[in-house]
């Protein structure tokens, strides 16, 4: 397969898998924070700090649902959370 000429066009691919490529498939922790980033871009998942400490952050589910179309690494992200949210 060949790759198409140069363009300055960004594809929509999403963090994780741009994270993924860049470090050539060896950082997944990365690939999670960037999905996890970006799933509270998309107002799915809050992230609060809670404290001037980066361990004292708080992330929890927003009112926005998971879209059923999300990808499998999404949907991982997002259980995860989900089920250390409890029903706190």
């Amino acid at each position: 397969m060949r790759s198409g000429p140069p363009t300055i066009d960004l594809r929509d691919e999403p963090p994780a898998v741009v994270n993924l490529l860049v470090n050539q498939l060896v950082d997944a922790p990365q690939a999670a924070s960037a999905t996890l980033l970006d799933l509270a871009a998309r107002r799915i998942l809050e992230i609060h700090q809670v404290a001037d400490e980066p361990s004292q952050t708080l992330v929890r589910l927003a009112m926005a649902p998971l879209p059923a179309d999300a990808p499998a690494f999404e949907r991982r992200v997002y259980e995860r959370v989900e089920r250390l949210a409890g029903t706190g």
